[in-house]
């Protein structure tokens, strides 16, 4: 009889829980991230490196950085390194 009431109490203790680790945040979300977001985030991030390795080889050449500031280069990467920096944050963000 003994053994009965510590097992009724031991399996009534796991339940609780069980059921209290399933409730630990019922008002969270959960995104899911894709294969495509996967797939963007890497190419992301690769624009991103040859933006830098572009800007390097520029800032290394004389006559490439008198070229690129006069057309406005600089302006443009920055802008599409801002653009692209957000969608990574967006992707990046659903999986918090």
């Amino acid at each position: 009889m003994n053994k009965l009431i510590i097992l009724a109490a031991f399996i009534f203790g796991m339940s609780n829980i069980a059921e209290a680790q399933l409730r630990t945040n019922p008002n969270a979300t959960t995104k899911v991230v894709t294969e495509d977001d996967k797939q963007k985030l890497a190419s992301y991030k690769s624009l991103l490196k040859a933006l830098d390795t572009k800007e390097a080889w520029i800032r290394s050449n004389p006559e490439e950085l008198k070229l690129a500031t006069k057309n406005g280069w600089f302006v443009n990467a920055e802008k599409t390194r801002k653009d692209v920096l957000a969608k990574i944050a967006l992707i990046e963000n659903k999986t918090k």
